[in-house]
């Protein structure tokens, strides 16, 4: 398994080359994420590692977060309030899950929603270097950004990996090429998953638990968000 730094080295051709043949391994600072291209050989990559089991399926590594709730089906008043909250950073590190047009295969919506993880720096700034690369090489993607999800077996009663040791054992493991890391300015005091809120016409609700949860559901409800459940 070859080793990369972003922060070191932002030339990510080579990286663009690792995910074309499968998926990499890669630190989002809480956690450890395995990220693919959102294509036919990068879902089946992921079902490959992850031995992905059914009723399971992918997420956007969302760089641009206008684009990507105005590519949802929610109405415009939703629609305006979440990216105004997304512009000003509010919703980093967290995933959306927006209803979809179901034109997206299997391992991408499920019940008609599909999910986004709101990046940060600097994990933002590598993935829009390879969105780049992806307009101009590929044209069977599905989706104009790259797909994710937790680095570890589908279902794996642990969860997700926090640790730097137990994420390199994963990838040698499950034959995992490349380690992308970055020099984050703080290391996260706080590992687990992302939370996960789902929306609907002004209305939200919290799906997974995770860090910042509670600051970022006291922004949607100032918002004018109104909390399910």
């Amino acid at each position: 398994m070859e080793f990369y730094n972003f922060s070191d080295d932002s030339n990510v051709s080579t990286v663009f080359e690792k995910l074309a043949q499968k998926a990499i391994l890669v630190h989002l600072n809480n956690v450890y994420a395995l990220v693919s291209l959102a294509s036919d050989s990068g879902i089946n990559s992921l079902d490959e590692v992850k031995l992905r089991k059914r009723g399971k399926c992918y997420g956007s590594m969302v760089s641009q977060i206008s684009q990507f709730i105005r590519e949802s089906t929610l109405d415009a008043t939703t629609k305006h309030s979440l990216t105004l909250l997304g512009e000003s950073g509010v919703l980093e590190n967290s995933f959306l899950r927006l209803p979809w047009n179901e034109t997206l295969q299997d391992g991408l919506i499920m019940n008609r929603t599909h999910q986004g993880l709101i990046l940060s720096e600097p994990i933002r700034s590598f993935c829009s270097c390879l969105e780049s690369i992806l307009q101009e090489k590929s044209s069977d993607v599905l989706l104009p950004r790259l797909i994710c999800s937790s680095a570890n077996i589908s279902g794996d009663e642990n969860g997700s990996i926090t640790s730097r040791n137990e994420a390199i054992e994963f990838g040698i493991f499950r034959k995992i090429e490349l380690f992308v890391e970055f020099n984050f300015d703080q290391e996260s005091t706080v590992k687990g998953s992302f939370p996960i809120f789902s929306f609907n016409d002004m209305t939200f609700e919290v799906e997974r638990d995770g860090p910042n949860r509670e600051i970022i559901e006291e922004k949607l409800i100032d918002a004018g968000l109104r909390k399910l459940g």
